[in-house]
Order: structure tokens, then C-alpha cells, then sequence
């Protein structure tokens, strides 16, 4: 149902962003560029499949390092183009829901 696509708009050619998306994009520096040059997903996948802090923390670096490069990230849901913040929302709302289960856990509740 979450799945989703983070890209840059095609033709970016930045040297600094390219380093700073290395540490989560997988891929070499030139891999990272010509993923930018040419538009295509920096990550793509089902945020909920495996639903883990390294997925997320993923997501969210590569939408910090584009929007502190000041780079519009293209983000979609399946085919639906979203904001940022509707996917920083699905991951505090994934947080809020292992929050409230793991204070149920702790009273003896079956989730």
C-alpha cells in the first residue's frame, strides 16, 4: 500500500549532493550521478513491507540531502505524486503505533 518512489528532477548534476547521498543510496559516487543526471528512483520500495529504522532513516536522509541542496524531491505513493512531509508523516505514524503497542506489551495486553 506505502510504496514508494524518491527521485530528483532529471539533469541534476551536483557534486556535493552526490556525496552526500553515497551513504544511502546504494551504488558508487558515479552510479549516484547518473542516477541524478537522469532522473530515476533513489529509492523505490514498500515502506510497510519490512517495516525497519534503517528503511526509514534512508528515506529521510535522502529527502534531507536533496532539500538541503535545495532540490525539490519528486516523491510518490504508487503513481500518486505526495510532499515530503506526507511520507515524514507515514513514518511518525508507523513510531505512534509501535509506541502505543510496546506500552500495551509492557501492560500485559496482546496487541
Amino acid at each position: 500500500m506505502s510504496h514508494i518512489i524518491v527521485r530528483a528532477p532529471a539533469g541534476i548534476s551536483s557534486v556535493p549532493l552526490t556525496h552526500d547521498l553515497r551513504t544511502c543510496v546504494p551504488g558508487g559516487e558515479g552510479d549516484i550521478a547518473t542516477t541524478l543526471r537522469n532522473g530515476a528512483a533513489l529509492f523505490d520500495g514498500d515502506l510497510f513491507a519490512r517495516p525497519t529504522e534503517e528503511t526509514y532513516g534512508r528515506v529521510r536522509q535522502i529527502l534531507a540531502a536533496l532539500q538541503n541542496s535545495q532540490v525539490e524531491p519528486m516523491v510518490f505513493e504508487g503513481s500518486r505524486r505526495v510532499s515530503s512531509e506526507f511520507v515524514e508523516n507515514l513514518i511518525a505514524s508507523w513510531r505512534e503505533s509501535i509506541a502505543q503497542f510496546d506500552t500495551l506489551s509492557e501492560f500485559g495486553h496482546e496487541p
